[in-house]
């Protein structure tokens, strides 16, 4: 299902309108790719936000076009140049979200990877929806204990901050009538934290019409992914040096200097790269290596496969969703430069069929998510 058939749906009548509220437009990551995805489902619909980085060219090309309506910290001069102040609002953020006039909306679409934008207040009648991309990780003790948190003195300071937006965050998801999930993991976590069941509606993945051509003789892994320290690209940059193994790294973070300086000699950083030229990337990868730890979903992977590329995947989160051990990837368990390496190794002695691993990305496609999302939000504007 298309957006042009969104007219056949009850709760797209001309009358209807909807706002689609997105925590911040700091950076371009996956739930960016989700947000635009519902902006073109909803083309008539308003975008709120609490931030919009107007210097980042990536959130601009994307965005700039809906005209996102944000708050007053958008004019806070040079604010953008500073992430510590940035994390520090977002202890504020909900205040914006609760006091900001959705009033004539007749559905609101939160699509929520951070903290505060379930707080929007709605009137009666109106259809709450929250996809969640992910529950906040700096909220939550398996995470916070992997950060800042545990080092004095920063715990002191920020332990009770913390706690307090821990309880803003459950709060708030009192708010919304129906709560999506992107993946099986988040499910659980929504269960854990919250006790409030969920849907799940996998990310929509652009799947081509049939598996692209690849190298007979591919030249290099890859290491498709935000250069964050959550995203394990150390481990995979170490391991590949070591055993000087031909690594092509994409994408943009701040660890970009840090990874170029421990990297060796068979090692390229791309930076960003545009959608264009991905799928010649692809074309000659021999495996995308993965390894976020706790992933909420992994659109990447599902992105490598499409392309008919094995993936070599730390089991963990969202991925052990996706990815058929030995069909379409190698998982691994030790989370070390030897259980990489040897994950590399397996996959070198099995046969991946390419076909296996583009018909498996098909179960998450782009027309299947928006064909559930339609479905569901329709069932639920019914019953209000």
């Amino acid at each position: 299902m298309h957006s042009g058939h969104i007219k056949t749906l009850q709760l797209n009548k001309l009358n209807r309108r909807i706002a689609i509220v997105h925590d911040t437009l700091w950076e371009y990551g996956g739930a960016e790719r989700v947000l635009e995805v519902l902006l073109t489902m909803f083309p008539s619909s308003d975008l709120f936000t609490f931030y919009y980085n107007f210097h980042n060219t990536t959130i601009v090309s994307a965005f700039s076009h809906h005209h996102p309506k944000s708050s007053f910290i958008q004019h806070i001069p040079l604010f953008y140049k500073s992430r510590f102040p940035f994390a520090l609002t977002r202890l504020i953020s909900w205040i914006y979200f609760y006091f900001l006039n959705l009033s004539n909306y007749d559905l609101i679409i939160c699509s929520s990877h951070s903290f505060g934008s379930n707080m929007v207040r709605k009137k009666t009648g109106t259809l709450h929806v929250s996809y969640l991309h992910t529950t906040p990780r700096y909220l939550y003790k398996e995470f916070v204990n992997r950060g800042l948190i545990q080092h004095f003195p920063w715990n002191l300071f920020l332990y009770p901050v913390l706690e307090i937006m821990k309880y803003i965050d459950k709060l708030s998801m009192n708010h919304p009538d129906l709560i999506l999930a992107n993946s099986y993991t988040v499910k659980k976590r929504i269960k854990k934290y919250y006790n409030k069941n969920a849907t799940v509606i996998s990310p929509p993945v652009h799947i081509a019409g049939k598996l692209p051509r690849k190298n007979a003789y591919p030249k290099y892994y890859l290491a498709f992914s935000r250069l964050v320290a959550q995203k394990g690209i150390e481990l995979i940059v170490n391991t590949c040096t070591k055993h000087n193994l031909p690594l092509l790294v994409v994408g943009e973070g701040y660890l970009r200097n840090h990874l170029e300086n421990i990297a060796g000699k068979t090692i390229r950083f791309l930076g960003y790269v545009p959608d264009t030229d991905v799928s010649h990337i692809y074309a000659n990868a021999k495996a995308l290596l993965y390894c976020a730890r706790d992933e909420d979903f992994g659109m990447v992977p599902v992105e490598a496969m499409a392309e008919g590329v094995p993936v070599v995947a730390y089991k963990s989160g969202g991925v052990s969703e996706t990815i058929i051990n030995g069909k379409t990837g190698i998982f691994f368990h030790d989370y070390s430069q030897i259980g990489l390496y040897k994950a590399i190794q397996q996959l070198n002695k099995v046969k991946i069929i390419p076909k296996d691993c583009y018909e498996q990305a098909k179960n998450f496609s782009k027309d299947r998510f928006e064909k559930s999302t339609f479905t569901i939000i329709n069932k639920y504007s019914k019953l209000l």
